[in-house]
């Protein structure tokens, strides 16, 4: 995987970098050379609100992208055909002296990641839509669908403004 950091470096003075406007080019080229990636001529948009679950023309997430910016920490684009890259951690030592591991950076819920890994179903119910493109050899009965509300429930904060 190469250096992604330019997709949190949107703008410099109010504009939008050089090296940001490329890579969004290059990110929506490299969607839309797999196959798989599309769905009815659309792909996922990365961007922070649509959070890889809405399929959108290229020129929508192409919007999104230059307008909005990306999904954080989504440097790895295992969406889109890429494999899985493992972050470093990043360790600091605690006042008593032991080693802790300090991993706030991502908002995402590792917990239902794993769940949804485990059970091999990945994103196909992360989204309330039932028109989801994702398709699953079976659509899970009431208890499963209960239990993947309360997953995406794990999302939402608990009041305004917390962030843990």
């Amino acid at each position: 995987m190469d250096d992604r950091s330019w997709m949190y470096r949107r703008l410099m003075n109010g504009r939008l970098r050089p090296e940001y406007i490329t890579g969004v080019r290059r990110f929506i080229n490299f969607a839309f050379l797999i196959d798989k990636n599309i769905s009815g001529g659309k792909i996922r948009c990365p961007y922070v609100r649509c959070k890889n679950q809405k399929f959108l023309k290229k020129d929508d997430v192409c919007k999104h992208l230059l307008t909005k910016g990306f999904l954080p920490c989504y440097e790895n684009w295992t969406l889109y055909g890429e494999p899985y890259v493992a972050k470093p951690i990043l360790a600091g030592t605690s006042s008593v002296g032991i080693s802790h591991v300090v991993n706030d950076v991502c908002l995402e819920n590792p917990y239902r990641n794993l769940v949804m890994d485990a059970m091999g179903v990945g994103d196909a119910y992360s989204n309330d839509n039932v028109s989801s493109p994702v398709v699953a050899e079976e659509l899970p009965n009431l208890e499963a669908t209960n239990f993947f509300k309360l997953l995406k429930a794990t999302e939402e904060p608990l009041w305004d403004g917390c962030t843990k």
